[in-house]
């Protein structure tokens, strides 16, 4: 099988639930017998990560206070090609998989997708008991084209009730369908997302750093699939009639790049790919939906983003030129108001 999970850990505020999470999620990753590389951002003066039975740890110095997820995966991805793995599936940390077997099933999914997105329904569970369902953005598109026809489908009613058995064996959040807040939360893809990369995808695949304060899943994985269903159309158009106009969500904020690095990565491969239909996962509580809505976030980068922001460090976290700059103090402050 050769599949090697890899993770990211950061916590700058030491929160307890983060931990936990983590926790849950190393245990179930090693039950499976899947060896997990862990890249941890390590504070000074607290303790270190200590590595399970068949974990590797890497370890790097604390840098900038912004989202870290791409960039230290793929300081992992470097860590896997040295140890010959030839597949690895890159996951949040608070991610779990119920279905027993279930990464042996993404295994064999990418014997024949390069990248795959690893998994169908999500679970999305907030600390106030409550809970939502996502739904995979590559399965809402192969299969009903928009948001919005699925979301009208029988299909989505199946979904909806199977997450509700979900949360009743599971003791998560309520058990009655009518309290799920798609309402207000749109079924896009699963919150905290992972990647799945083939042997050949592995070998030259980067990820896009620059989503501080997240969204690189919705982003990622729609303008990826978009650029390689429609090979002969311009990345602007994919992203404007394509990403922005199907998802209903218009995240504007990282266009230019984004897009650069769509061209650059994703058109020129050609890759395959696809989700692993019939996975099910549960993402651990996430603090209230409130305080992780999307337009809050984006609405503090519209005016000022840029790449040239930021430098990367030899070890390949990201940190700010200017650590003291308006922008950084921002984006601190919201990391510090989200509190989970």
């Amino acid at each position: 099988m050769s599949i090697v999970v890899v993770s990211a850990y950061f916590n700058f505020f030491e929160r307890v639930s983060r931990s936990i999470n983590y926790s849950k999620f190393r245990k179930k990753i090693l039950e499976e017998n899947i060896p997990l590389i862990t890249v941890a951002l390590e504070k000074e003066n607290t303790p270190r990560l200590a590595p399970e039975a068949n974990e590797s740890i890497v370890s790097i110095p604390h840098a900038g206070i912004l989202w870290q997820k791409e960039a230290l995966w793929q300081r992992g991805i470097l860590e896997a090609r040295k140890m010959g793995f030839k597949k690895v599936l890159c996951l949040d940390g608070d991610v779990y998989f119920p279905q027993k077997g279930a990464l042996k099933l993404i295994s064999e999914h990418l014997d024949y997708y390069e990248i795959l997105h690893p998994w169908d329904l999500s679970l999305h569970a907030y600390e106030d008991g409550t809970w939502n369902m996502r739904k995979s953005i590559i399965q809402i598109f192969e299969e009903f084209g928009n948001v919005r026809s699925y979301q009208m489908s029988g299909s989505y009613i199946q979904d909806l009730q199977k997450v509700v058995e979900l949360s009743k064996a599971h003791n998560i959040g309520c058990s009655d369908r009518s309290q799920i807040r798609n309402s207000d939360d749109k079924v896009l893809s699963s919150p905290g997302y992972g990647i799945g990369l083939s042997q050949r995808a592995l070998a030259s695949f980067e990820f896009y750093p620059y989503a501080i304060v997240g969204g690189g899943d919705l982003i990622n994985l729609g303008l990826m699939y978009f650029a390689l269903k429609y090979p002969h159309e311009n990345i602007e158009s994919l992203y404007t009639n394509h990403l922005v106009e199907k998802t209903k969500w218009t995240p504007q904020t990282y266009k230019e790049s984004f897009c650069r690095w769509i061209e650059k990565e994703v058109k020129k491969n050609s890759y395959k790919m696809g989700a692993a239909a019939g996975i099910n996962i549960v993402s651990l509580s996430h603090g209230v939906l409130e305080n992780r809505k999307y337009h809050n976030r984006l609405r503090m980068l519209e005016l000022d983003f840029s790449d040239e922001l930021f430098i990367k460090s030899p070890e390949g976290a990201l940190d700010w030129k200017d650590p003291d700059s308006p922008f950084a103090q921002g984006i601190k402050r919201y990391f510090i108001e989200r509190n989970d």
